[in-house]
């Protein structure tokens, strides 16, 4: 539990320093690096500073990779508790 909240705190700070980064015209954060922590746990401080912060919305192919790593997650959990289920039983 205390790893997806570190996750989602440093997903939401990254996207937050991207989205500075870019009005300030400095160094980005690589696509790369924000999909792999989303990936990796940081799903919902992604999401949050997407709609916070206005930042990566607009651009398609960023969107359609999230999306995909979303619906991998929830196929994830769901295999997880099936088969969590079926050991019990």
């Amino acid at each position: 539990m205390i790893y997806l909240i570190l996750l989602t705190v440093l997903s939401f700070a990254c996207f937050a320093y991207d989205k500075y980064q870019a009005i300030h015209h400095g160094p980005r954060v690589s696509e790369r690096f924000l999909l792999t922590i989303t990936g990796l746990g940081g799903t919902l401080g992604s999401l949050a500073a997407m709609l916070v912060f206005h930042h990566k919305t607009r651009k398609t192919s960023f969107l359609l990779k999230l999306i995909l790593l979303i619906i991998l997650q929830v196929g994830c959990i769901i295999l997880i508790c099936y088969f969590s289920i079926r050991l019990e039983s």
